[in-house]
């Protein structure tokens, strides 16, 4: 990728070094699923979370543009479409969303992050194979799947009924209010009430996310006590 069709591509070491990197992403995605992995099928849940609904509907548009870019032979579009998708949604944002739900005392809301999960990393995996063909089979096979080999595998299709463009919206829109609040003091500290009130986001909501942020190396947190002796959180960008 990054690269005009037709021209030669000139050797940098930086790219692979990037390649390696996004390997290991992938690597080690799959290794915390699997670590975590008590359903034997991905079949996809009635019941779905806002995240959930958010990653599949980014995930559908995936299939249906990664599908015609290959068809028409824009292989490099492709290439670069599962990457972001991989990298910057499903591993840097909702493996770490799912991370409270995996762990927590509620079954039933682990059970779906499980196949949720399980049904995007399975779907990209078979997406990205004509381009990572060993690492990609490998993580298949560890996975619940139906055929001898991710080769002969069913192609991925896009399902008009896991676009949700409003649950989409919003988390886009959560995701963009917390960085903007942020970002428009780098330097000063935070309370969950301040990003609260200049985002227009429930305190549960904003705590939701903070939380994940502070997981991401993003942030970091202290407890400060104010005059009275009560404690409050403030958040400060790393």
């Amino acid at each position: 990728t990054g690269n005009s069709p037709g021209n030669d591509m000139r050797f940098f070491v930086e790219k692979c070094e990037a390649m390696r990197n996004f390997c290991n992403k992938i690597w080690n995605a799959s290794r915390f699923l699997m670590m975590n992995l008590e359903v034997e099928d991905f079949t996809l849940p009635t019941q779905l979370d806002l995240e959930d609904k958010w990653i599949l509907s980014k995930y559908n548009a995936l299939v249906a543009e990664v599908t015609e870019n290959i068809d028409k032979y824009e292989l490099g579009i492709a290439a670069d479409k599962l990457y972001s998708f991989i990298w910057d949604y499903f591993c840097d944002w909702y493996i770490e969303l799912c991370k409270p739900r995996l762990t927590g005392e509620d079954k039933e809301a682990s059970v779906r992050a499980q196949k949720v999960l399980g049904h995007i990393l399975s779907g990209t995996m078979q997406l990205l194979h004509p381009f990572m063909p060993f690492i990609t089979e490998e993580i298949w096979q560890a996975l619940p799947h139906e055929g001898p080999s991710i080769m002969v595998s069913q192609w991925p299709k896009a399902d008009d009924s896991l676009n949700f463009p409003a649950e989409e919206q919003a988390m886009e829109e959560i995701m963009a209010a917390i960085r903007a609040v942020l970002e428009r003091s780098p330097e000063g500290d935070h309370t969950c009430e301040s990003i609260s009130a200049a985002s227009g986001l429930s305190r549960v909501t904003v705590r939701h996310y903070l939380n994940y942020l502070i997981e991401q190396g993003v942030l970091s947190s202290a407890i400060d006590y104010e005059t009275g002796g009560r404690p409050r959180v403030l958040y400060r960008l790393k």
